[in-house]
């Protein structure tokens, strides 16, 4: 049920788009936002070198610990991805910022501003003076002066040291709680008071930082009331704008220029099918929010705004709302603000958000190519989804909105799979008549069609019978029609053949677990023994105790790491075979230039946009185009992430490796059957290779070694025989 609602939301969203009566075309086409110019200094220190940084300014023996988390923790996310420098959305910050500290020029050069690639209305500050925008927060700003306000309280956060601070209060608190021993209930009561204090302590520190913020902003001669309206951006940053009126012209595309209404208006769903379950999750994410309530690290947000009230100067308010630039570029920058949170949403599965965006791009922008590619790539991963019964992720309560002249909600609920994929191809042929997102466009149409035979085959009979009133006659007088059909047809039969295969290889109970008939599928299915030249961009180590939930130290985890990423230098040479690492620990200062900072960028998130949906044989993330031409540039088809777990326990507690997984942003693995049988044995050490054929456009078969621990020797020889493996025939 929670997967029709969703998808359902989708494809409203979706429909509500047809904007062409609304709006003339506009020939905007957004491009990916890149970092630019010279790289900053702190994007090419090591961990170790950030470690020895920190030492030297904070020389206490209990913030070692402190230092080395923090070290890793920026290193990690300067590489990672998501962080951009250089370009014209970071240099409009900085700028304003220069405003913000124009009288302070010592700690103006302490401060260091990015902009982040997240949908999340925050920004965030750490205790070596960088300050993280993200993109979520400048798309929701409704003028300069509010973001001026924002950093002024985030370099206050620098300034009073409160990450810092809070680390060592929580240090505190927790050798105060480790104190008692007494039975189990006066322990979780102990352990509560403890996370209580923390948060509270956490609220006060924010408080210092808006008031101490206020002072840094009333230098200025900003609106001060920006301050109260700031937070009240913030405060209805999780909610929808309920202003839609959904008619019928906004659902068609040059394939559904006129339907019937009865095509989206079937029968009312009943209460127990959508009432019940969203009477249910209301429940339970009101319970989780009155218990992380307690604990919140924010105050409210009305306690916020009338504190900040009473302290701003009157006289300021009538003076401006835009100091660095006018208000036409405040919004230039917001718009590839917009356009990138749009992306995101789209590398992130949510495509009920995205459609929901592009919804209010339409009406603020006007119609253009960048919406019109933006659909299509929604309204594929609605179709792929919802074939293999997966759910799609979102991020606000689409239920809340007023749909005004018909519940277009609860009609789309529904559209049944193969509606939704017909509809799909609507907007897929559509862009690829009018020359929108063409590459993207063609594989995605193909990758569909093998769904089709896949889940669908029904639409291929000659004799399939329509009406006038339904999608299959859409499908039959219309897409089938298209003159590029048969050809993509032709090669969705490829991938479909490959995909029984693949199936009933699966199926075979007495091949699966094999070894060598596991090994000549690997060759088949993608495991591509034979292969000259890999692009290796992610490399890592984890040692834990599963069972006692302990990490080994970071320090031990990093040294490991090195040596891995020196073994694979070392195995590639013997072998011969052509191996570039991407990966920046690999790499000097003197070599990492922005060509290969964007390239990195890209294929992590590539690799974030990869499906993790068991069932889904192939997938078309929405940057495959960007992909394709990193993959171009490097010389090489094949992407190569290593991960070796030095575990104990693993076979007990999949979810406690899972955990550790995010805690130390290492790749995420998808594995497939048969290595779940070797992971989960009693080895207590395992090293995995994932490949990913470019032009096949997905993950391809892990490969995994397991012996009983990863001792240096151990890991040199796995990492050999693994490569072995890819380079030999």
């Amino acid at each position: 049920m929670k997967q029709i609602l969703l998808a359902c939301t989708l494809l409203l969203s979706v429909f509500i788009l047809d904007t062409s009566n609304l709006y003339a075309q506009q020939d905007y086409l957004h491009q990916p936002l890149k970092s630019e110019g010279k790289i900053p200094s702190a994007f090419l220190n090591t961990v170790k070198e950030n470690y020895a940084i920190n030492s030297q300014t904070r020389t206490d023996s209990d913030l070692d610990d402190f230092n080395v988390i923090s070290g890793y923790a920026i290193n990690e996310l300067l590489w990672s991805g998501k962080i951009v420098f250089g370009d014209t959305v970071t240099r409009y910050l900085n700028r304003i910022v220069d405003v913000i500290l124009k009288d302070d020029p010592t700690l103006r050069n302490k401060i260091q501003i990015y902009t982040v690639k997240s949908t999340v209305v925050n920004a965030f500050t750490t205790s070596e003076g960088f300050v993280f925008v993200n993109l979520g927060l400048i798309a929701s700003c409704e003028n300069e002066a509010q973001l001026a306000y924002i950093l002024s309280h985030e370099i206050s956060h620098y300034v009073k040291q409160h990450s810092v601070n809070r680390y060592t209060y929580k240090k505190q608190e927790e050798k105060n709680a480790n104190k008692f021993t007494w039975n189990s209930s006066k322990r979780e009561k102990i352990d509560y008071t403890k996370r209580l204090n923390v948060s509270n302590y956490s609220k006060t520190q924010e408080i210092e930082a808006d008031d101490y913020g206020l002072e840094l902003f009333s230098k200025t001669a900003y609106n001060q009331n920006a301050s109260v309206t700031g937070f009240e951006m913030l405060g209805a940053s999780d909610s929808l704008r309920n202003n839609f009126s959904f008619k019928k012209e906004y659902f068609t595309n040059d394939y559904l220029l006129n339907f019937d209404d009865s095509l989206l208006t079937k029968r009312k769903l009943s209460y127990s099918e959508i009432g019940e379950w969203i009477h249910e999750e209301a429940e339970i994410q009101d319970e989780d929010e009155e218990e992380e309530e307690d604990f919140s690290t924010h105050p409210n947000i009305d306690e916020r705004i009338k504190n900040v009230s009473q302290k701003i100067d009157d006289k300021q308010n009538e003076t401006s709302l835009y100091l660095v630039g006018t208000k036409q570029e405040f919004e230039n920058i917001q718009k590839v603000a917009n356009y990138e949170v749009l992306q995101i949403q789209l590398l992130q599965a949510k495509y009920i958000d995205a459609i929901y965006k592009i919804v209010e791009l339409n009406q603020k922008y006007g119609q253009n190519p960048s919406n019109n590619a933006a659909m299509a790539k929604a309204m594929y991963g609605v179709a792929k989804y919802g074939n293999v019964k997966a759910k799609v992720s979102m991020n606000y309560d689409y239920k809340e909105i007023d749909w005004k002249d018909k519940n277009w909600y609860e009609a789309l609920g529904n559209l049944s799979k193969v509606d939704r994929t017909i509809f799909a191809f609507t907007y897929l042929f559509s862009n690829l008549d009018n020359k929108i997102d063409t590459s993207y466009t063609k594989r995605a149409i193909t990758d569909l069609l093998a769904d089709v035979y896949i889940y669908h085959d029904e639409l291929l009979k000659d004799s399939l019978e329509t009406d006038m009133k339904s999608f299959d006659s859409v499908w039959v007088n219309k897409i089938r029609k298209n003159p590029h059909y048969e050809d993509f047809l032709k090669k969705a039969k490829v991938e479909f053949d490959d995909y029984q295969e693949w199936e009933d290889f699966k199926n075979n109970e007495d091949k699966m677990y094999d070894y060598r008939q596991r090994l000549a599928k690997a060759r088949y299915h993608g495991f591509e023994l034979g292969i000259d030249d890999i692009m290796i961009t992610d490399v890592r180590y984890l040692k834990m105790n599963v069972n006692k939930g302990k990490v080994a130290p970071l320090k031990t985890m990093i040294n490991k790491e090195d040596y891995a990423i020196q073994s694979i230098k070392k195995s590639a040479e013997k072998l011969d075979l052509n191996t570039l690492i991407l990966d920046p620990r690999a790499l000097s200062k003197n070599d990492i230039t922005l060509a290969i900072f964007n390239d990195l960028a890209t294929v992590n998130d590539w690799y974030a946009a990869q499906s993790d949906v068991e069932d889904m044989y192939t997938f078309v993330p929405s940057n495959h185009v960007e992909i394709e031409e990193v993959a171009k540039r490097n010389g090489t088809k094949h992407f190569v992430r290593m991960a070796m777990l030095d575990l104990k326990g693993a076979s007990n507690d999949y979810k406690g490796i899972k955990a550790y997984f995010a805690l130390f942003t290492l790749p995420t693995i998808y594995f497939l059957p048969y290595t779940y049988y070797r992971i989960f044995s009693n080895k207590e050490a395992i090293v995995l290779t994932e490949i990913y054929d470019i032009n096949r456009g997905r993950p391809l078969v892990i490969y995994n070694v397991s012996g009983m621990s990863l001792k240096k020797t151990n890991m040199q020889q796995n990492i050999f025989f693994q490569l072995s493996q890819i380079k030999s025939k």
